[in-house]
This record gives C-alpha cells, sequence and structure tokens, in this order.
C-alpha cells in the first residue's frame, strides 16, 4: 500500500498526468486542443494555427497516449512503431524530442539511441519504437516501415514526403496527424485539410489563454498583413497567390448567401 501511494506521489508531478487542453480566452469554449483529441478517430487529422498555441505539446501528447494506451478516444496496439517528423534535425533536437520526452511517463523511457534517433518505450506490458525523422533526409528514407502512428510537425517542404508516410500506415490502419503554423502556404497541404476523411481544425493566438493580449497585440504590429493573418490569426495563404482559406472572407460569403437565401456552396469552414 505505501509502495502504491509512492507510485502515484510520484505520477502526479509528471507532466503527462497534469496535461490539459485549454479553453478558449476568447468564449470560455473548449479549444482546438479540446476538439483534436476528441476526433482521434479519423483517419488523419491537420491542426492549423498561429505560432505560440502549443501545436507542438499537443501532438507529442497524442503520441505519449498512444504509446502509453490511455487515449481517451482511440485504441492503439500493445506495440508498434511511430515517427515522429520535423522539418530538419535541430528542429527534432530543440523541440519535438525535448517535448516528448517531457510528455512521456518516465516508466515509459527504457532507452535512448542517440546515433539512430530512437525511443525504445516499455512499460505495463507495452513495447514500443519511436523514430524522430527529418524530412531534409528525403522521400526515400521514408520507405520500409509499417506504422501505427505519424506525427508531422509543420508542413513539409517535400511534397513527396507525406504520401510516403500515409503508405507506412495502411497495413495496421495506423493514423497520422499534423501540427503547423502554414508559412509555406502550399497547395498541398491546403488540399490534404480538405480531404473527407481528414478533421481540420485552426486557432488563432488570441486563443491561448496564457499568452499576454499586449504581447499579441505588439507582435502583430511589426508583421506584414499576410504573415500577421498567418502568425497571429491564425489562417492559410497559398503563398505567391490570392489567400484562398481565409476564415474571415469564407464567414462573410457564407452569411451574404443565408442572408439572400442562395444555395449552399459546400464550402465547410473548421473553427
Amino acid at each position: 500500500m505505501q509502495q502504491q501511494k509512492k507510485i502515484v506521489a510520484l505520477r502526479s508531478k509528471e507532466m503527462f498526468y497534469n496535461f490539459e487542453p485549454y479553453m478558449n480566452r476568447t468564449n470560455g469554449s473548449p479549444g482546438w486542443q479540446w476538439k483534436f483529441l476528441v476526433n482521434a478517430n479519423h483517419k488523419g487529422r491537420v491542426a492549423l494555427g498561429a505560432n505560440r498555441i502549443g501545436k507542438s505539446e499537443m501532438g507529442a501528447f497524442e503520441c505519449c497516449l498512444a504509446i502509453t494506451g490511455q487515449h481517451p478516444f482511440r485504441e492503439y496496439p500493445e506495440s508498434g512503431i511511430g515517427w515522429i517528423v520535423g522539418l530538419d534535425n535541430p528542429m527534432l533536437r530543440d523541440v519535438d524530442r525535448p517535448m516528448f520526452e517531457k510528455l512521456l511517463p518516465s516508466r515509459f523511457k527504457s532507452k535512448f539511441h542517440k546515433q539512430d534517433n530512437i525511443w525504445e518505450c516499455r512499460g505495463d506490458g507495452r513495447e514500443w519504437i519511436i523514430v524522430f525523422k527529418s524530412t531534409e533526409a528525403g522521400r526515400l528514407k521514408f520507405q520500409g516501415a509499417k506504422l501505427a502512428f505519424a506525427w508531422i510537425d509543420e508542413e513539409p517542404k517535400n511534397p513527396e514526403i507525406f504520401p510516403e508516410i500515409e503508405t507506412r500506415l495502411i497495413d495496421l490502419r495506423g493514423p497520422w496527424w499534423i501540427t503547423a503554423t502554414p508559412l509555406l502556404g502550399t497547395a498541398a497541404l491546403k488540399a490534404l485539410s480538405e480531404r473527407e476523411d481528414v478533421y481540420t481544425t485552426f486557432a488563432g493566438m488570441r486563443d491561448n489563454p496564457y499568452l499576454p493580449l499586449e504581447e499579441i497585440e505588439n507582435f502583430a504590429k511589426q508583421l506584414s498583413e499576410d504573415d500577421r493573418l498567418v502568425r497571429v490569426e491564425g489562417e492559410y495563404i497559398v503563398w505567391g497567390g490570392k489567400p484562398v482559406f481565409n476564415r474571415r472572407h469564407l464567414r462573410a460569403l457564407k452569411a451574404r448567401a443565408d442572408e439572400l437565401a442562395l444555395p449552399e456552396t459546400g464550402v465547410l469552414v473548421s473553427c
């Protein structure tokens, strides 16, 4: 009994057991992190949004839920291979891997192979291999494995990378999720986010209740209009062309159509 109490006390201090998706500051409703979590049974999920809204944190938390078998909305096997994909090795080293290690319960941290950038995760009768992969390695480095899940943090520069990742998930019917501030603004990511089997959510910087509003406004003043739309408002722009994923514009069109009793256009706007 004493040992059990000690274990409970130790676990209560770990970030994994204290993580809770935040509520929107604007209206107190469940924020994008809650929606992302609840919709885990989709084949794919895309979280598009501003900087500093907890996208990487949520992506890493989803990985840890899969490994520990504690996801409230999706079942994962007791063993498998998961990929954590970043833009380059510095991003993996400085952002994705530290966030993952911070959230993964300590009892699952069996061994890290630095040379191969692989974590062995064992605990509670579960065995997982987590491989950190850089998109800079090229398409051929994304072949061969049968994956149980894949998390892609930020939009891959090479459009050939994602199809390779999705192919690795077919055998085990594994899910994937992307968390990104769409700075590249590619048409490929836009098309991916609009697939019927993909859940997409958006969030702006002001939705995060932990960011000082005055700092957000000061930051926004320093940006161009397009950069502000992406980095602060969390909107999608296909760079080099007309903004095609502007939420305010789409909502205005929808409201005008309703007002004029026009037929639906089939455009779905996720909030």
